[in-house]
């Protein structure tokens, strides 16, 4: 089977994936483990493509093929992602306590300034409704 940039375009192919394919293999290739590892080589997501190509039978086993595979990388991962997040927690708690300071000096100064808001609009009524006071006979 052959793959080709307007069956890429046909099924909504991300239009910087179908470029990295015509950039890659011109503007079509074979399905071949060769040009399979290329695609991956190049970047290519074979995510996308793989529920395209195969049928709901043959995805269900590919998914359970690559299980193994996603444990080791998760298992790899966690202690990178473990040192990362304690990493990230004291910054994060400073960055919420700045924030939150933030938020209540905003607060503050909004109350203050809609109560001079509310006051002017008190002295502007009053200055009005006393120029039309004046008008009436």
């Amino acid at each position: 089977m052959k793959i080709n940039s307007n069956w890429l375009r046909e099924n909504d192919a991300c239009p910087d994936q179908v470029e990295l394919f015509e950039s890659t293999f011109g503007s079509s290739a074979k399905i071949t483990l060769p040009n399979i590892q290329k695609a991956v080589r190049a970047g290519l997501n074979l995510s996308w493509l793989v529920p395209h190509l195969l049928s709901p039978r043959g995805f269900k086993a590919y998914k359970k093929a690559l299980a193994p595979a996603l444990k080791t990388f998760d298992k790899a991962l966690a202690p990178a992602w473990k040192a990362y997040n304690e990493a990230t927690a004291t910054a994060q708690k400073t960055y919420e306590e700045a924030k939150a300071m933030a938020w209540k000096t905003y607060e503050e100064a909004k109350a203050m300034a809609w109560k001079t808001y509310e006051e002017a609009k008190v002295t502007a009524f009053w200055a009005a409704f006393k120029g039309e006071d004046k008008e009436k006979p």
